[in-house]
């Protein structure tokens, strides 16, 4: 109230041809006063929330036949399910998982059987993964055996054309050599700068 009756007083003062210009200042002053009109508070409110999760598609190829070694398929078999355990499970649903395989693949129990003390959350969720419960999470039979880049060509294509509307912020692929180590919450500062720089 002290800020309106100021701006009106301060009308009176000014002379009649500039009433409507010193109108627009007292009501600015006003505004200004109840804090109603400061784009720096709004540019300040966006800069302390949480940046947007990044949006990440993953393609991961995986080849088994029957012609394979014991071992090789073994360890192929060893690495897709401490992927699925130590990657996948832990990832939010801004990550979407493509996984191609043109031959074999093994179900959720063999999986299972090759894990350590695995969690009744970690077997329900391999578990259902599996069965095409998540929709972040797909399992695709590629047509053909070909090299890995065209697999990850084919399943990256038509994820973008069957969603189009969907932008992904990187692109990662994989194959079934792949076991890890993975990043997690609790890395240290260091390593975590390390590997975001990367990809900045």
């Amino acid at each position: 109230m002290i800020a309106l009756s100021t701006a009106v007083q301060f009308k009176r003062k000014i002379p009649k041809k500039r009433s409507f210009t010193s109108l627009a200042l007292s009501l600015s002053l006003v505004l200004i006063i109840l804090g109603l009109t400061f784009p720096e508070d709004e540019l300040l409110k966006k800069a302390l929330l949480p940046p947007p999760a990044l949006r990440l598609l993953v393609s991961y190829v995986y080849y088994e036949t029957s012609q394979q070694q014991h071992c090789e398929i073994l360890n192929k078999r060893v690495n897709l399910a401490f992927f699925l355990r130590q990657a996948v499970a832990r990832s939010g649903g801004n990550v979407k998982f493509l996984f191609s395989h043109p031959d074999n693949f093994p179900d959720a129990k063999v999986l299972l059987d090759l894990l350590v003390d695995v969690t009744r959350k970690e077997e329900e969720f391999i578990t259902n993964a599996l069965q095409g419960k998540f929709r972040h999470i797909q399992f695709r039979r590629a047509q053909e055996v070909a090299p890995d880049i065209c697999h990850h060509q084919n399943a990256i294509r038509d994820e973008l054309k069957r969603h189009k509307k969907l932008t992904y912020d990187f692109y990662m692929i994989l194959n079934d050599g792949v076991r890890g180590p993975f990043m997690n919450p609790a890395s240290t500062a260091q390593v975590r700068h390390l590997v975001t720089s990367v990809f900045d």
